[in-house]
């Protein structure tokens, strides 16, 4: 969309002098020329407003004769200001659209500033498809960038196929003034990465388990006991040692764990002995262990954000699941502000929390696994004002 822009403006400034005014702007206007010049005053100089609004009727009337190419809207717009050939912001990896385009290289300067189509479209470039889905962590995210690949070619074939005046209105909204064009530059880019990687995949990691082939189904345990290094005696025969190794989080002195439940032959009945040729129930999932999320691979997560943000949503519901992380921060209250403790802000991750281990068994015996907040079993109930 960026580059949409700077065709329009440049586009402007090359024409002879006549009405509209975006027809007599020249490249050589000091408020084109100066790169300092904001964005907003650029698109106002070349009076890329009134230029668009006329490219768009031009399109809406085209019709192509019998031996004419049928031009794309993108690739219409484009010619109609003299622009380069062969756009098609449709398509996520068209590079003609990704191209900025310079004032002499349009007939007007508001045809270079109209061509901030190209940042926009590029900030939407589909992901690569996945070579392959296995029970992991890295796969399951790869399923999930699949279907918002999906998601961003059906919006780009739709925003950039001038089919309808809502579509226009929307691409409109998304230029109008040269916004496209106000690209800060006062950033500290590696830190803005790492902050958006962070927030991302903190949001990703729990869909992509939940998506797996492996079905999994996260779960944060919190069993009463004290923080320890070896299981506690009240999780045998429901887990292993390794399981608590590997997931287990200690925190405020308390023991927590991130898990799933096991699916191979689960036995939880409370006068089983031991587990034979069975699953325990309490399971961990790939990748989510502390030798993968330790801290410096997924953006940072770690087992210990999962369970204090998830359990802190918890308390502040009043010891039950559901919490929503709210985004009024009206009532001033710092601690609840969205995102004031990074990831683990209450709610920020929002996996069910069980916190007696005996119902928690009886869920997985006896609940059918798309019950609310499974296998903790605890649902928020409805309140309604009181008349």
């Amino acid at each position: 969309m960026r580059n949409l822009a700077l065709l329009f403006l440049t586009a402007t400034a090359r024409a002879a002098p006549a009405t509209p005014k975006w027809e007599a702007v020249k490249c050589t206007d000091p408020d084109i020329t100066d790169a300092k010049v904001a964005a907003d005053v650029r698109w106002e100089s070349a009076d890329t407003n009134t230029s668009w609004k006329a490219a768009v009727a031009a399109w809406q009337d085209y019709k192509p004769g019998e031996e004419e190419v049928k031009l794309k809207f993108p690739a219409f717009i484009s010619d109609y200001y003299g622009g380069p050939e062969g756009w098609d912001c449709q398509d996520p990896v068209n590079t003609p659209c990704s191209t900025t385009v310079q004032c002499d290289e349009t007939k007007h300067p508001a045809g270079a500033i109209s061509t901030s189509f190209a940042l926009g479209k590029d900030n939407m470039k589909a992901a690569k498809d996945s070579a392959s889905v296995q029970n992991d962590l890295t796969s399951a995210m790869g399923a999930l960038f699949d279907a918002w690949k999906k998601t961003q070619v059906d919006y780009l074939s739709e925003i950039f196929s001038g089919s309808n005046s809502t579509t226009l209105g929307m691409l409109d909204s998304l230029i109008r003034d040269g916004m496209m064009n106000m690209v800060p530059v006062d950033i500290n880019l590696s830190g803005m990465v790492q902050l958006v990687q962070t927030v991302i995949l903190g949001q990703m990691i729990p869909i992509a388990w939940s998506v797996a082939p492996a079905a999994y189904t996260p779960f944060v345990l919190k069993t009463g006991d004290a923080c320890s290094d070896t299981m506690p005696k009240t999780l045998h025969p429901y887990m292993t040692q390794e399981t608590h190794e590997k997931t287990g989080v200690c925190w405020n002195g308390n023991q927590f764990y991130v898990l799933t439940v096991g699916t191979y032959r689960v036995d939880v009945q409370g006068d089983t002995p031991g587990l034979p040729d069975s699953e325990p129930p309490f399971q961990p999932m790939a990748g989510g262990t502390h030798d993968v999320l330790d801290g410096k691979s997924w953006g940072g997560i770690t087992l210990e954000d999962i369970v204090i943000s998830s359990y802190s949503g918890y308390l502040n519901n009043g010891n039950r699941n559901g919490f929503q992380m709210s985004f009024d921060d009206s009532d001033g209250a710092v601690d609840q502000l969205m995102f004031s403790g990074g990831v683990r802000t209450p709610g920020f991750f929002s996996l069910p929390v069980c916190t007696s281990l005996w119902n928690t068994l009886m869920q997985i015996a006896g609940s059918p696994e798309g019950k609310n907040y499974y296998p903790c079993g605890v649902e928020v109930e409805k309140t309604y004002p009181v008349t």
